[in-house]
């Protein structure tokens, strides 16, 4: 496991039905999170110079200790994917 940005994914609920949130939020292996999301940047994060993201939050534990779980990717990944949601969902 490392923290070097790579890729990001969006599905867009493509059938419409919302199966592929639910098999994510009720996966047997998930572990809960306690709702705080932070996205924190870096202006010069990548080796060229970029800016890049952290999306970090709590989780519990099946011991019931808890904690971070984080993900890295570059700013420019976020804005596209978040690009892609903001364009699906113009109404909210």
């Amino acid at each position: 496991m490392g923290n070097t940005p790579n890729t990001l994914s969006v599905f867009l609920d493509p059938d419409h039905d919302g199966k592929d949130f639910d098999s994510v939020v009720h996966h047997k292996d998930a572990l809960p999170d306690f709702g705080d999301l932070k996205i924190i940047t870096k202006d010069k994060g990548t080796v060229g110079g970029r800016p890049i993201a952290v999306l970090t939050f709590t989780v519990a534990m099946p011991d019931g200790t808890q904690r971070i779980a984080q993900t890295v990717t570059t700013v420019r990944l976020l804005k596209t994917a978040l690009g892609a949601i903001a364009g699906r969902y113009r109404d909210v």
